[in-house]
């Protein structure tokens, strides 16, 4: 019983002084995750020959309302192609 109990006292010991670390560890890397986030976004790709964007075009009053448009270099009978991507569902600010 005393053996039973004192490895048990040991095993709550290591774990005690594990966890915060441990803690430690997620808290960086969550803290890694948010930064990485929040980093300018890529350049974008460039446009074939003769092609050209409109980037940045409002459709309401916030500055975050925004889209760009891709137009090809002939596009008579071009096909339209409308790719819509909202983003997060949610936005902390911390």
């Amino acid at each position: 019983m005393k053996t039973m109990l004192f490895r048990t006292g040991l095993l709550a010991c290591v774990l005690t002084a594990a966890l915060p670390l441990a803690a430690q560890t997620f808290r960086e890397r969550l803290q890694q995750a948010r930064d990485a986030s929040r980093q300018p976004a890529a350049s974008p790709p460039a446009l074939p020959a003769g092609a050209r964007a409109l980037r940045d075009v409002a459709y309401g009053d916030d500055p975050r309302q925004r889209y760009d448009v891709y137009l090809p270099a002939q596009p008579q009978h071009a096909p339209v192609i409308l790719f819509v991507h909202g983003g997060g569902w949610a936005s902390l600010v911390c």
